[in-house]
């Protein structure tokens, strides 16, 4: 095709293979589908210069029946209707590196018989009417970035729809969203993984990102957040492996009304509200097999009668809230491995109670029951104390008299590692009492108040040098010759150094905004050199504006991506205890060279 104005459409109807190579801009002045393909062998558009193909008002193209279709590179703007369908049968659609823009009609329609892979590229919808890509059949994206505008109703159109049956992959990429969410699934299988070029970001403002109304979705890597109630509203199946899901504002995981069962056996459920919320799961089961808690408010939220199947693998940490407390109230279910239900880590956020346990008829559980006293948590460690005459190994149900002599030992260091220091969970629980924190077997005086401590370990090849409690954790985002310089089970050593680091009233951040607002109060509000408003954060947001300009500027926070969103912040996206502690040091040693 050669540039210039056509008036004209292309019919395809062959058993052999048609190559067309794109030599020029073309504008289509009639409105026609551009490539009418009846029949094929494979159909290959070569644009790999990047010519812009600009439709009058229908499709780019429209697949009849069985063939191949192959489109590399280029630009194609369909300015009201869809830009490719699938209509026939056992056809396939590869899109490489192309750049769709598209107004109330969708990127690609499936067929149910339909194959189609997305090979990275960008896809941009400027109205919110329908979705990006509309699936019935079986559908890969792979570091695709989607751009979708605010248009009608102040919100933008949600990224893809997944309907009964049919299957789409999401590796990697970025989707972000406004008042509509990322994926909806009605009935399909949705597997989200990390691609080959990019992590993956899915990003809802104002709506859930993920919507399972029924089938199932797999979470094996990528991030997904969300601002608004929930970050996944779950009422089908769902897998998780991999991948981090936080919101902020709201549940990581909502369970309700749930037509499949659930297993969460990997990945990170951080800085939310509520990591995990079982509101009503009916006769299904959600499994709990192994998962990274940090940052939550509540891990695990159970609704009035609801219990969690937590397996013996589980050996995090998890705080527990329920809406319906009472003495004996079950959070657990029953295990007939009688063997690990005590040893599991569980605390009460339901103020007068603790997490205890109980084994009757060769099954255990774990349930609550009224707090009286506190108790010692030992991590990766065993502690005991004389109490009563006797000398008991203690647990979180145990409760320990104010003032009891508690003895704690450090379990035996992972391979390669010796034993660094203890933390404390809260951080100033033990106050100025002269505890050991730098010795593996030591002893400490119960406080009157509920106790963690964990034992952390660094590598053997790095000497000691830290002269108080906490500056070791600084370690824990370095690497020396791909060994990690400090081992920490749980992520309660990061969180108590930053608890004993910032200054006093401030909490840890959450999100972007919150780190750079925290970084910028620190250096005493400096002001910035741009004046220039982020397009995503509010313009009267004026503290807001200048941190974020400030942090960027001064090096302690990266804009994620410039190139596809110019002059973005991104705001609301999730950070972690150690992305705190890094910009924290960094910004400390900005103050210094200052000086």
């Amino acid at each position: 095709m050669k540039y210039g104005e056509y008036t004209g459409n292309f019919n395809i109807n062959t058993n052999s293979d048609v190559t067309i190579r794109v030599d020029g801009d073309v504008q289509l002045t009639c409105e026609k589908i551009l490539f009418n393909v009846y029949k094929v062998g494979t159909l290959t558009i070569e644009n790999n210069e990047g010519h812009t193909i600009t439709l009058a008002g229908q499709h780019l193209m429209d697949l009849w029946g069985p063939g191949d279709a192959i489109v590399n590179g280029g630009t194609y703007i369909a300015p009201r209707r869809n830009l490719i369908m699938l209509l026939g049968t056992n056809n396939r659609l590869t899109l490489n590196n192309v750049t769709e823009e598209t107004g109330t009609g969708h990127a690609v329609e499936t067929n149910s018989t339909s194959t189609v892979i997305v090979n990275g590229g960008t896809y941009i919808k400027h109205s919110s009417a329908n979705y990006v890509f509309q699936n019935t059949g079986n559908m890969t994206l792979t570091d695709v970035t989607v751009v979708t505008e605010i248009a009608e109703g102040n919100k933008t159109s949600p990224v893809a729809i997944n309907n009964a049956s049919a299957i789409l992959k999401v590796n990697g990429g970025s989707y972000k969203t406004v008042g509509q969410n990322c994926i909806v699934n009605n009935g399909g299988l949705v597997t989200i993984d990390k691609g080959t070029a990019t992590e993956g970001l899915l990003e809802a403002k104002g709506a859930s990102c993920i919507k399972n109304n029924w089938g199932r979705v797999s979470i094996n890597g990528g991030t997904i957040t969300s601002d608004a109630e929930m970050a996944v509203e779950n009422n089908g199946g769902l897998r998780m492996s991999g991948g981090t899901v936080t919101a902020p504002q709201g549940t990581a995981i909502l369970f309700t009304n749930i037509s499949g069962d659930a297993q969460i056996t990997g990945g990170s459920i951080i800085n939310s509200v509520n990591g995990i919320w079982l509101q009503d799961i009916g006769e299904s089961e959600v499994t709990l097999k192994n998962v990274t808690f940090s940052g939550n408010q509540n891990d695990i939220h159970l609704g009035a009668g609801q219990k969690i199947n937590i397996k013996k693998s589980f050996t995090g940490c998890a705080t527990v809230l329920v809406d319906d407390p009472a003495e004996g109230r079950q959070i657990t279910l029953e295990s007939e491995d009688v063997s690990y239900q005590k040893q599991l880590n569980l605390t009460s956020n339901n103020e007068g109670y603790r997490v205890g346990y109980k084994k009757e008829n060769d099954q255990e559980y774990r349930m609550l029951t009224t707090r009286i006293g506190n108790a010692v948590t030992a991590v990766d460690a065993v502690a005991t104390a004389e109490i009563n005459g006797e000398v008991k190994e203690l647990d979180s149900m145990t409760p320990v008299p104010a003032g009891t002599t508690v003895t704690i030992k450090a379990n035996k260091a992972p391979d390669g590692m010796v034993f660094d220091q203890w933390t404390a969970t809260p951080a100033d629980v033990l106050g100025d009492t002269a505890f050991a924190w730098k010795e593996e077997n030591t002893t400490f005086v119960m406080p009157d108040h509920e106790i963690t401590l964990a034992a952390q370990y660094r590598s053997a090849e790095i000497e000691d040098d830290s002269d108080w409690v906490g500056t070791a954790l600084i370690a824990a985002t370095v690497a020396v010759g791909g060994a990690v310089l400090l081992y920490q089970g749980h992520e309660l050593g990061t969180e108590a150094y930053l608890n004993r680091v910032l200054p006093y009233g401030e909490a840890i951040p959450n999100n972007r905004i919150q780190l750079a607002e925290l970084l910028w109060r620190d250096a005493k509000c400096p002001e910035a050199v741009s004046t220039e408003n982020y397009r995503d954060i509010d313009s009267d947001s004026e503290k807001e504006q200048k941190a974020a300009h400030w942090a960027v500027e001064s090096g302690l926070v990266k804009l994620q991506d410039e190139e596809t969103y110019p002059n973005c912040f991104d705001p609301n996206a999730p950070v972690t205890k150690v992305d705190v502690i890094r910009a924290w040091k960094k910004a400390q040693e900005l103050k210094e060279t200052a000086q």
